[in-house]
């Protein structure tokens, strides 16, 4: 966990990680669903389906251009894929709401990425969780239980329910969401 800096309060402590400001207002539970809450309206966003973006538009793009022009690059889903990477970077692994944030963005965006990224990097990217970030292996950190925070325990076998049979008995494990065309 990100630690007190000198001369921090515990409010401002609180508000640089994304906590409420009074302490005994937000327990780590409900702190993790509200990450998660805000990451899968992010997710949804990123994922939209831009093909039906475009048909409720007035006025259509006519070049690749425009089109690039009409998505900011944060909200396309190769930030979805980025952001699922550097969350195996420390110390983002180690943090409490690691494991239910990562499990959240399979659970919510993994088919998207399977169609963007294709089924064999999407498959290198769980079985990089499932082993270095849930201990399938022993890893370079020399911990054998992984480098996702070991405090969620709940979070982290719902990754392992989402990513083993992704991997293991090639099913997509990733639902299809509905609700995403956009409707004029």
């Amino acid at each position: 966990m990100l630690s007190l800096l000198q001369g921090q309060s515990e409010g401002e402590y609180r508000k640089s990680i994304g906590q409420k400001e009074t302490a005994g207002t937000e327990d780590s539970v409900q702190y993790n669903q509200r990450m998660a809450a805000i990451l899968t309206l992010y997710q949804a966003v990123c994922s939209a389906d831009v093909p039906t973006i475009v048909n409720a538009l007035d006025e259509k793009p006519t070049s690749n251009a425009e089109l690039e022009a009409l998505i900011s690059p944060e909200f396309r889903i190769t930030s979805c894929w980025t952001w699922l990477a550097m969350m195996g970077k420390a110390p983002l692994p180690d943090l409490d709401p690691s494991p239910k944030l990562v499990a959240t963005a399979f659970e919510m965006i993994g088919q998207d990425m399977v169609r963007a990224f294709g089924t064999k990097q999407m498959r290198k990217m769980a079985q990089a969780y499932l082993e270095d970030g849930l201990g399938g292996r022993e890893v370079s950190s020399g911990s054998a239980e992984g480098i996702l925070g070991k405090r969620n325990v709940a979070a982290r076998a719902q990754l392992r329910l989402l990513l083993e049979p992704f991997l293991y008995e090639g099913k997509s494990g990733f639902e299809e969401k509905s609700g995403r065309q956009w409707e004029v």
